[in-house]
């Protein structure tokens, strides 16, 4: 059952398990749009339940009730930046903070359904060779937003699928991907660090996700999407959907970045719309459904 988000930004207290040596750090960053993140938390405490970890708000210099989430859960570290830095930035800092040995992004406008981060966490059990591992993302009616995302060979992305039945066999396997949202990924600390988290070249927000995920294949690495990690997602509540003003504007930007820096491995992701099942081999399938083309496209 999905849950819906509550009207009261406060209503409720939240309660955080406060411990020595957290196996995952869940880092959530929020700029204003108070009442996502308060129920974010909210959600997040119920759903990482059996799970040792730690919660690192990173209030990205807002100037509504944000400020009160300090205090407002035991366990919580909260930290604030002094003016707006934006997603990439603000996660990076998170990730210098954080103690876990995973690191567990979610956006604030998300509300994570019970057993995700224990679902996550098994991806890097099952597969020594796993860097990164992201969620299903569902929306607020529980259709399906995202299993998975491709990259075509335009550096144009596309959710694997949209508006869909969630439940369907193609999408509850685990497989290799292009890339996985940031609204919820988990990495290892180790590979992060390896890695140098999020590129300072995508700030302040758009495409890091998706460099991160290539540049963790580039590595050796692998980047799976895990349909029994699920996550609610209101898509475009913090960045909004005009690819015109905002930070949504970056989205353009950086895909021509993103398409210039991986110049020589775009080539072989195959044109926009082609069927899924004809991309690199580089993200074999677990389990092989029928072919099918993905039926909505957007730019990541």
């Amino acid at each position: 059952m999905v849950p819906r988000r509550t009207k009261a930004a406060r209503g409720e207290p939240i309660q955080f398990s406060a411990v020595a040596q957290p196996e995952v750090s869940v880092i959530v960053c929020g700029h204003n749009q108070a009442r996502y993140s308060f129920d974010c938390l909210r959600a997040l405490a119920i759903a990482i339940e059996d799970t040792a970890y730690e919660v690192i708000f990173v209030d990205d210099a807002s100037t509504d009730e944000t400020l009160a989430v300090r205090g407002s859960a035991p366990g919580l570290r909260y930290l604030r930046n002094p003016e707006n830095a934006g997603f990439l930035r603000s996660v990076n800092r998170a990730a210098r903070e954080a103690r876990g040995d995973y690191l567990l992004l979610l956006n604030n406008d998300t509300l994570p359904l019970g057993g995700f981060c224990q679902a996550l966490r098994r991806v890097f059990v099952e597969h020594p060779k796993a860097g990164l591992a992201g969620a299903m993302l569902l929306y607020g009616d529980a259709s399906l937003q995202e299993a998975g995302g491709i990259v075509w060979s335009d550096a144009s992305g596309c959710n694997f699928d949209k508006h869909d039945d969630p439940g369907k066999p193609e999408y509850c396997y685990l497989r290799e991907v292009d890339y996985c949202s940031a609204a919820c990924v988990m990495i290892p600390r180790w590979v992060w660090e390896q890695l140098s988290g999020f590129s300072e070249d995508f700030a302040p927000c758009y495409y890091e996700d998706t460099d991160l995920a290539f540049r963790a294949r580039a590595a050796g690495f692998q980047v799976f999407f895990q349909p029994f990690a699920k996550v609610v997602h209101f898509e475009g509540a913090t960045a909004g959907t005009d690819a015109n003003s905002g930070a949504k504007r970056y989205q353009r930007i950086n895909r021509e970045k993103f398409a210039q820096r991986w110049a020589s491995v775009l080539p072989s992701h195959g044109a926009a719309g082609a069927p899924w099942s004809s991309m690199p081999l580089h993200r074999p399938p677990i389990a092989t459904p029928a072919p099918r083309t993905p039926s909505t496209c957007c730019a990541l």
